[in-house]
């Protein structure tokens, strides 16, 4: 099963998501990616990346917008808030793709311990996901 996580922009949430769900997943049958809405191509600030570090997630590549092809190539979505899922268009809901929406807190500017607060969220969310397929 391919699964891709969807936020905003691919900056933090389903990046974090995408990470973890590689890391604590062992069956090999199921894999992760991860896309934004809306393009955010510049890179992850160094805050962000160290904070996902000392919580022993490491974090490589760049934002990636969403597109046509990639939702085509998913079995299952994981918005991770009711405001990205709200975005989606008809067809989108529509494509018979199973949707799972996640309700992660937003970031409120880019504090650690906000950070910290969130890839919890995220890392327990992830677990209880992979203890179930």
């Amino acid at each position: 099963m391919r699964i891709l996580f969807l936020c905003e922009t691919n900056r933090f949430q389903s990046k974090v998501a995408e990470m973890l769900f590689n890391k604590f997943n062992k069956n090999k049958k199921f894999f992760a990616k991860s896309a934004g809405l809306y393009y955010g191509g510049y890179y992850f600030n160094s805050k962000m990346l160290t904070t996902c570090k000392e919580m022993g997630i490491d974090i490589i590549g760049r934002p990636v917008k969403l597109n046509k092809e990639m939702w085509g190539a998913f079995d299952l979505i994981i918005t991770t808030t009711q405001s990205v899922k709200l975005e989606l268009t008809r067809d989108d809901l529509e494509s018979g793709k199973e949707l799972m929406t996640w309700e992660i807190e937003e970031l409120n500017g880019h504090g650690e311990e906000d950070m910290k607060k969130v890839i919890r969220d995220i890392a327990g969310k992830v677990k209880e996901l992979v203890e179930v397929i």
